[in-house]
Parts: structure tokens; sequence; C-alpha cells
């Protein structure tokens, strides 16, 4: 049975092959954060002050645990966040750190059953820092670099934290240039550690970068001001990020005690130990998996490596990895939104990581790690239907479906094993296109954020009916 509806100007499908459930989702451009139900009303929402900076989600008693976008004075770049909350049903913040000063929390976050957060932040780089560590003097500017690091808090109400594990990828690095400078190694036999120069700078058609940052900012997802920037720029230099590696996923497996991370730069997901030590995890040694904080296993694109080249490249871009949960369909396999920058039509693809009794190959298969094929994959018979060259994400559900946010479009869908579309819903214009206005924090006061444009989604998330926490919320609605 399929049923269409036309629900507050959104196109609603549903069959019985859907899960009738709740559905989360916090619009990029905006401040609100909605939970709908299976025909795309509103059953609830939370308001906040900041625009999404991106991810929310909910916890077990019914709180909404969010990033929210701020302002600072170095760290400005797409997916920046730097404020963590958590919001009563009511909207009553119960507890809210900002995470602004040596780092900036960007993109991510995942709750852990304890309790505590895992987040993705940028740390800096000087200019010197990073040429002392073999970066190319001509591929850096005095913004530096932004290496990505790790680090998992304890929330301590109402606005503290406990830093309780980190990691930091300046740990981990490699490069091939000068011997007397650390890391020195050839790059293809360092597969466990991330090329410094990969990646130098921007080569692409100053047309070609503009036309994706104006894009960006009319998604929510940049401000107009470094649109702005980029428009001024001498365009006799070439284009230096210091966003070298734009992490922008992270998923812990708590089974197996690991963490999967997503490299949008670097078009790579890559797993590492977190049953290290702080101590441990800036090092090549210790933990589970006798590695310390390298890289134990990386999959999407072996060229970032000097392992393979374009044509062995399987990822583009990509978003949200994420660990498939124990015993549902796909155990412990991994899934990712793989916008197909550069290719031109997005796919939902499902990967195994080759675990060997419990633990990961301590190298490379051949020429670079496998698996050689994926274990499963979606894309739309019409692959510019479903195609969203920034943000998005899909996640498996208990029903053995996948439910996936083509972002740019701001639509969700839900799809089978088979690839049938089972429910979708278009989320209304009104809700991408949120509050145009953003305060700051304390050091920096309210500012313009995007121009004219549809905004977009960064993700949705699927809850039942029967969990506790939508009981919960639903009951302050009566």
């Amino acid at each position: 049975m399929l049923l269409t509806l036309l629900v507050s100007s959104s196109l609603f499908l549903a069959s019985q092959e859907a899960l009738e459930e709740y559905t989360l989702y916090a619009p990029v451009r905006s401040t609100t954060t909605y939970l709908v139900d299976h025909g795309g009303e509103i059953v609830h929402e939370w308001q906040s002050d900041t625009q999404t900076g991106h991810e929310a989600i909910l916890m077990k008693d019914g709180a909404l645990l969010r990033a929210g976008k701020l302002n600072h004075p170095r760290f400005r770049g797409g997916g920046q966040g730097g404020r963590l909350e958590i919001l009563e049903t009511d909207g009553t913040i119960r507890w809210r750190w900002d995470c602004v000063d040596a780092y900036l929390q960007h993109h991510d976050i995942e709750l852990l059953d304890n309790g505590n957060i895992l987040l993705i932040a940028w740390e800096h780089l000087s200019q010197e820092q990073a040429i002392a560590l073999g970066r190319e003097p001509d591929s850096i500017d005095s913004k530096g670099m932004w290496p990505d690091s790790i680090l998992e808090i304890k929330p301590i109400l109402p606005d503290k934290h406990a830093l309780v594990w980190e990691w930091h990828a300046r740990d981990h690095l490699v490069q091939d240039r000068d011997a007397e400078k650390p890391n020195f190694n050839l790059i293809h036999d360092a597969p466990h550690r991330l090329d410094i120069n990969y990646g130098v700078v921007d080569t692409r058609k100053r047309e070609e970068i503009l036309e994706e940052m104006k894009r960006l900012a009319e998604l929510g997802y940049i401000d107009t001001e470094l649109l702005e920037e980029e428009e001024q720029r001498n365009t006799r230099e070439q284009r230096k990020d210091p966003d070298w590696m734009h992490s922008n996923a992270i998923s812990y497996n708590p089974t197996k005690d690991l963490i999967a991370l997503s490299l949008r730069n670097m078009s790579e997901i890559w797993i590492i130990d977190h049953s290290t030590t702080s101590a441990e995890a800036a090092t090549s040694d210790g933990g589970t998996q006798g590695k310390g904080g390298d890289i134990l296993w990386r999959w999407g694109n072996p060229s970032v490596y000097k392992r393979g080249d374009e044509d062995d490249r399987k990822l583009f871009g990509q978003h949200d990895v994420r660990w498939i949960a124990a015993g549902w369909d796909g155990a412990h396999n991994l899934t990712v939104f793989n916008n197909g920058e550069g290719r031109g039509w997005s796919s939902v693809d499902q990967i195994a990581p080759p675990f060997l009794e419990d633990s990961l190959p301590p190298a490379p298969v051949k020429d670079a790690w496998g698996p050689t094929a994926l274990s499963w994959t979606y894309a739309a018979r019409n692959k510019r239907s479903l195609y969203s060259g920034h943000i998005a994400g899909a996640n498996r559900l208990a029903n053995g479906n996948t439910l996936i946010a083509a972002g740019e479009q701001g639509r969700i869908i839900e799809v089978n094993k088979e690839g049938k579309v089972v429910w979708e819903h278009q989320v209304p214009k009104e809700r991408l296109m949120g509050n145009n206005e953003r305060p700051g924090p304390r050091r920096r006061g309210p500012k313009q954020g995007s121009p004219p444009g549809n905004g977009g989604l960064w993700r949705a998330y699927r809850y039942s009916a029967d969990d506790a926490l939508i009981s919960v919320i639903l009951r302050t609605k009566e």
C-alpha cells in the first residue's frame, strides 16, 4: 500500500514497509530543531539562540543535545560550531559549554552511553610550527593550519566540563621532504600516518571555488564574509585553506571501542583506537590494537598515502560515516553518504572493515586496505535526483531500511534493501530558511549570517514511539 499526501506544504510518501516513527532534524540555517511524526507534522520543537553547529540528537530522557554555531576570531570556516548545550523538553538550558578557546568544536558530536560526549575540534598550528613539522612553505600562509583533534568530555552542570580523553592528528603525521625534520619517511611506507603535505593548495579554477562558496553561503554552511574575502583575494595567489583535513563526522562503536572518522578533504574514512589512554593516543603504541593513536584502517582514497591513484578512489567528499549497531542488519559495518564531489551523483555506501578475530589487519592488504567491493549501495535511479554535493547523511534503521537526508535538497527518504523509496518528506522551505541572524560568543556581537537561499539539512534521525524519550516529549504537549 502506498500513500501520498500534501502535509504542511511538504510532499509526504509512505508505504507499509516504512517505520512509523518520529524524525528529528535541525536545518543548517535555522535556530530551531524539529521533531515530526510519520506524516511530517511537527510534534515538538526546540528554540535556540544560535544556528546549528551542526549536530542535534535526542538523549534517553527526552532532552536535546545540540551543537551551536559561534563566531571565532581565528577559526572561521564551513561547519564551525563552538557551543554544546543540553535543552530540556520545555527549552530550558540544562547545560551549556562553549568550546571556543584553544579549540573550536566543528561539524559533529557523538553521545556515549555513559553520558560523555565525543567531539571534533580544530586546533591551531602557526605557519612556523607547520613548516617545522615538514609542511611545504609555499603551501601555507599566515593563517597556519587547523589539524583536527578528538576530545571526549564529561558535562558538568550547569556550564563546565571535564576532559576525559583526547587524540590529536598532529601527533600522527608523516613527511618525505626533509630528513632533518620530524616524522620523515616514505609516504607509502607509513600508511598509519597522515601526509602533512597532502592537498597542499586548492588547484581549482577561481570560478569553481566562487561557485561552490556561493552555494555554501546559500545553505547557511559558511558566512557571507568568507565569500566576500574570496571575491577580494589576489587571483595571482593560490587559495590556501587552513582547514586542511575537514573532518565532518565521528561515530563510536561501543562493542569494539573504536572510533570512525570521516575526512572530507582526503575523501577517506578512518578507524582509530579509543581504548588507549590520552598519553598512548599521542604515540604509536598501546591500546587494545597495540597501535596507540595511529590510523588502524583507512578507506576511500589510497592516493592520500601513495598506494593508489584516481582510478582506485571510492569516496568523493563524503559525510556521516556511521557504525551499524550490534544486532542490526550489517552490524559493525560502516555506512557513509558518498556525496559524489567531482563524480556528479551521490550514493549511500555500506563498507565492511576487514576485522580478523576482532582485530584489524596491521598493514594494508596488497596496495591498499580492503574491502575491494561494497557490501551494499543505494543511488537513485535518476542519479541527479538524490545529488547533494555538500552536507547530507544516512543511517541504518532497526528494520534494515536506511534513512537518508539529501542535505542540499532538504529531502529525507527511507529506502529498503532493494533500493525502493518507502517514505519521503520534503522539509518545507520556511523551516529550511530558518533565522538569518546568529549571535557570537562573548567576545563578539551579533552579525549577519547567510544570503538569501533555500537552506539545507545536516542530517535526520529516527526515534521509535516506544522509546521512553518520545513519551517524555509527547507528555509535554498534553
